[in-house]
C-alpha cells in the first residue's frame, strides 16, 4: 500500500510527487502485481464499464503503454533460478497484451548474467534465468541488449530501505512484439517497429536458434528422383531440383527458404558432410546437412522451429529421398546463435554418421 511504502522507504513521497508533478497525466500506482496486470489495466477501452469509469482508482483507462520497464526483478529472498525464471515468465505474459503495437517495448533491467546474453558456454547458458527463452513463449523478440547504468537510488533489499549489489555490467533487456500478420514463406522483409528502431530486427548474436540434420539418399545416377502422384500433383509448378544440385548447391537452402519459413526467420546450413555407402555400410550415398532456424525478426520456439523441421523434410523428400531412420527427429532446444560456433566444434564428429 501507499502507506507501507512511505512507511518503508524514506525517498517514497518525493518521487511520486516528482512524478505527479512533471505532468497532470502522471499517476502513481502501489501494491501492482507485475505478474497480473490485467487486473489493473484494461486491454480495450470496449473493457471498461460505467463503473470503471467512474472510479479509475482501481482500474486505469490507459490500456496500452509504449514501454513497460521492471528494474531488477527477483524472487523474494534468496531463491534459486526456477522461481526468478517463473517470475521473469509470469511478468512478460501479463506485460505483452498492454504494450503499444508496433511501437511499444518492455525493457527489463538485469545483473550482468541473469538474463543469458553474456553466456560464453551452453553451462553458463542454463544456470542464466534465458529471459529471451521465455520472452519468444509469448510472442516477444529480444532486440537489444544494453549497457544498463541506473539513475536512481537501488534499494528494497528484502523488503527494507537498504541499496542492492548489481554486479560490474548490468544490462538492459529491450523486448518488442513483431506484427506477424503476414506469414509469406520465404520473404526476408522485416516488420517495422518502434520510433526509435527502424526495423524490428534481433542482432545475430541475441537471436535464439534451433538445429537438427538433414540425411538425403543419392542415386546412382545425377537424376530428378521420380516422386509418387501425390507430391508430383503439389509440386507441378516447381521445378524439381538434380541430386547434384541437391548435394552441392544451395537447393536445400533455397527450398526451406521459398517454401518453409516465414519472414523473420533466418536460415543457415552451416555443415554438409558427405558419406559413402562404403563407409556407413548403407545402400545409398548418403550426405548430412546441419539446419539452423534463427529468430531474427520474429520470435522462434522449439515447436515452431519443430514445425519448420517437419515441413523441410516434407518439402525435400519431393527431391530426392531421405534416410528413414533420421526422419521426425525433435530439433535442439533454442540457444543464443552466439553459443552455436562451440555447440557444433565440440559436437563435430556426432554430425558425420
Amino acid at each position: 500500500s501507499q502507506e507501507d511504502h512511505e512507511r518503508v522507504y524514506k525517498s517514497s513521497k518525493s518521487n511520486a510527487d516528482t512524478i505527479t508533478s512533471s505532468s497532470p497525466n502522471h499517476q502513481v500506482l502501489y501494491s501492482l502485481d507485475a505478474t497480473k496486470l490485467s487486473i489493473y489495466f484494461h486491454e480495450t477501452n470496449d473493457d471498461i464499464t460505467k463503473e470503471d469509469d467512474e472510479s479509475m482508482s482501481k482500474k486505469m483507462k490507459m490500456n496500452k503503454f509504449d514501454r513497460i520497464q521492471f528494474n531488477f526483478p527477483h524472487w523474494l529472498g534468496k531463491a534459486n533460478n526456477r522461481y526468478n525464471r517463473q517470475l521473469i515468465d509470469n511478468f512478460l505474459k501479463s506485460a505483452t497484451d498492454f504494450i503499444t503495437p508496433n511501437t511499444g517495448e518492455i525493457h527489463m533491467a538485469l545483473c550482468d548474467g541473469q538474463g543469458g546474453s553474456s553466456a560464453s558456454t551452453l553451462e553458463q547458458w542454463k544456470r542464466s534465468w534465458m529471459v529471451a527463452l521465455y520472452a519468444a513463449d509469448h510472442g516477444l523478440l529480444l532486440t537489444h541488449v544494453l549497457p544498463f547504468e541506473p539513475t536512481h537510488d537501488l534499494s528494497s533489499h528484502r523488503g527494507v530501505d537498504r541499496p542492492f549489489h548489481v554486479g560490474k555490467n548490468p544490462k538492459l533487456y529491450i523486448f518488442a512484439k513483431p506484427n506477424n500478420d503476414s506469414d509469406n514463406k520465404g520473404e526476408k522483409d522485416i516488420v517495422s517497429t518502434s520510433s526509435t528502431m527502424t526495423t524490428m530486427t534481433s542482432s545475430v548474436q541475441l537471436q535464439l536458434c534451433c538445429r537438427h540434420e538433414l540425411h538425403i539418399e543419392l542415386p546412382s545416377h545425377d537424376q530428378p528422383v521420380e516422386i509418387s502422384n501425390d507430391v508430383a500433383e503439389a509440386k507441378i509448378h516447381s521445378p524439381l531440383y538434380t541430386a547434384d544440385e541437391m548435394a552441392n548447391g544451395d537447393a536445400i537452402l533455397n527450398i526451406i527458404q521459398d517454401s518453409v519459413v516465414p519472414k523473420g526467420i533466418r536460415v543457415e546450413v552451416p555443415i554438409r558432410k558427405f558419406l559413402s555407402a562404403s563407409t556407413t555400410g548403407l545402400e545409398s550415398n548418403i550426405v548430412v546437412f546441419l539446419v539452423v532456424y534463427c529468430g531474427e525478426g520474429r520470435p522462434l520456439t522449439r515447436n515452431e522451429a519443430d514445425q519448420y523441421r517437419s515441413t523441410t523434410e516434407t518439402e525435400v523428400a519431393k527431391h530426392v529421398p531421405l534416410r528413414q531412420n533420421r526422419i521426425g527427429r525433435m530439433v535442439s532446444k533454442p540457444v543464443p546463435y552466439s553459443l552455436l560456433k562451440g555447440l557444433i566444434e565440440e559436437r563435430a564428429n556426432d554430425y558425420l554418421t
